[in-house]
């Protein structure tokens, strides 16, 4: 995956798994090319900074995220809810 278009040294977020982040953007780039559609439009770099950090495990916690609105919930909430439990139920790899 290329990197990402700013400096998260000047971004505040809270402290997130990498990994799952990588995990979350393949998703994200799978589901944009499915549509035809920029990466930026199924969910913009810093919404999925913030889903990574939040660990959510349900539509309701998807929905508390920033850039989680009702047609995003929608059309990509279940999609991003499985990556984030199968990636939880498997854990993180050992390479780390």
């Amino acid at each position: 995956m290329p990197p990402l278009p700013w400096d998260l040294a000047k971004v505040d977020l809270p402290p997130y798994d990498e990994e799952l982040h990588q995990v979350l953007r393949r998703l994200r780039a799978e589901l944009a090319a499915a549509a035809g559609l920029p990466a930026y439009i199924i969910l913009q770099d810093h919404g999925l900074l913030e889903t990574t950090a939040a660990l959510p495990r349900s539509m309701q916690e998807l929905s508390m995220v920033k850039g989680w609105g009702p047609r995003r919930l929608a059309e990509y909430g279940d999609r991003f809810l499985e990556a984030i439990a199968s990636y939880l139920d498997r854990g993180p790899s050992k390479e780390r």
